[in-house]
């Protein structure tokens, strides 16, 4: 089990249903070295003048709630449509989804309120 697989687990107390699929919809969107991973997340979310959003969900405070709408004017068009296929949810449904569980997902990927050194490769579904 990989560290997305462990700590969306934690957090949803569950190893089956909706949330099982947060693996495979983060790694796709995370991308790997091809997307810039985490550190590419975050100059998306940037870009998309959600920066102080996704820096809560980095630094040690207090994460800040991100809409589905936000979530989804953030990362984008394309790979939205391309984790919804991956993953085999709507778009409806994963948006609500992710918004939900990726603020406490980067905080815990993050444990010391900056982006991992090596990223993205300790970052493992």
């Amino acid at each position: 089990m990989g560290l997305l697989d462990q700590i969306v687990e934690g957090m949803t107390g569950q190893a089956g249903g909706s949330a099982s699929v947060l693996p495979a919809a983060l790694k796709l969107l995370l991308g790997g070295t091809q997307q810039g991973g985490l550190a590419g997340m975050v100059q998306q979310f940037e870009s998309a003048g959600l920066g102080n959003v996704v820096n809560s969900w980095i630094s040690n405070g207090p994460n800040q709630s991100i809409s589905p709408q936000d979530l989804h004017r953030a990362l984008g068009e394309d790979q939205v449509q391309q984790a919804s296929a991956q993953t085999g949810l709507s778009v409806a449904q994963l948006l609500p989804l992710l918004a939900q569980h990726l603020p406490d997902i980067i905080d815990q990927l993050t444990p010391h309120g900056t982006l991992p050194q090596g990223e993205p490769q300790n970052i493992r579904t």
